[in-house]
């Protein structure tokens, strides 16, 4: 079945390793961690009802010996976040924010090469965004995992209101009153009809510390947008809200990250060693 969790009333390659709320350092590959081993605990009061739901199959939890031992790693949250693949609206430069785009040919077969890679992994749950883009990349996950899909929609992509559907071409022509700002890094500007850089950045924060609080001793894989993860890497990295930063984020990229006493720690980011060469994305 698809659980359903989320916001009341919501309507190239490379990696970096070992970096603890701190800036961005080398690259290297990422480390292979499988699954660690408690119990999911708690929920999120704000539940949307629930609707289909894949059966569950692999990814028993189990701990993971590393250099600080069993019971250090219990105390830990893994988590591999990935992009959607590519979409149509994607290809047509179109924002897309809430709105949605199928995956085009090519990002079926993204999806289909992200979800071999975590099928040589070990992980315990598999949570995604509930936009149909994000969902079916989780789809071609479960298929090859077991694991059940459970759709949260703090994990949508920032809301971009009015401007969703159109290029910024368009904007421009239909809407020059707003066109200068929708890419404006003021935090708490709010595009019509959606939400601020700061709204979408608090919810990200929130969404991704429920699910390592909630999930010590485990490894996720969670699928979701290029806008939540440049909204994580800001956070992770303690870079302001609305400073212009180029940050990779490629279609069905890899993104690992560890949860240990309250910090974040990167372990991998925007690899893509799974893939063929795909355009980044540019945080609007």
């Amino acid at each position: 079945m698809l659980q359903l969790r989320g916001l009341p009333g919501a309507p190239h390659a490379g990696a970096l390793q070992g970096r603890r709320q701190g800036p961005p350092g080398a690259g290297a590959h990422p480390e292979r961690i499988g699954a660690r081993g408690r119990a999911h605990a708690g929920g999120d009061p704000r539940e949307l009802p629930a609707g289909r739901r894949l059966d569950r199959g692999a990814g028993s939890p189990r701990p993971v010996p590393g250099r600080r031992g069993e019971d250090r790693a219990r105390l830990s949250t893994r988590i591999v976040v990935v992009r959607h693949g590519e979409t149509h609206w994607n290809v047509a430069s179109r924002i897309q924010g809430h709105a949605d785009s199928p995956l085009t040919e090519a990002g079926v077969a993204q999806a289909e090469a992200i979800a071999a890679r975590l099928a040589r992994e070990r992980f315990d749950r598999l949570v995604s965004s509930d936009l149909g883009r994000a969902l079916q990349t989780a789809g071609a996950i479960a298929a090859r995992t077991g694991h059940a899909v459970e759709a949260d929609a703090r994990l949508r992509e920032r809301n971009y209101g009015l401007a969703e559907g159109m290029t910024y071409g368009e904007i421009g022509v239909h809407y020059p009153e707003i066109f200068s700002r929708v890419r404006d890094t003021d935090p708490d500007y709010v595009v019509p009809g959606g939400e601020s850089r700061r709204q979408l950045f608090e919810r990200v924060r929130g969404a991704f510390e429920d699910l390592a609080r909630g999930n010590e001793g485990l490894c996720l894989a969670v699928v979701c947008h290029g806008g939540v993860l440049a909204a994580l890497y800001r956070h992770v990295h303690a870079i302001p809200i609305g400073a212009s930063q180029a940050i990779p984020i490629p279609n069905a990229s890899y993104n690992a990250l560890v949860w240990e006493s309250g910090a974040w720690t990167v372990e991998a980011w925007a690899d893509t060693a799974h893939l063929a060469a795909t355009e980044p994305f540019v945080e609007p």
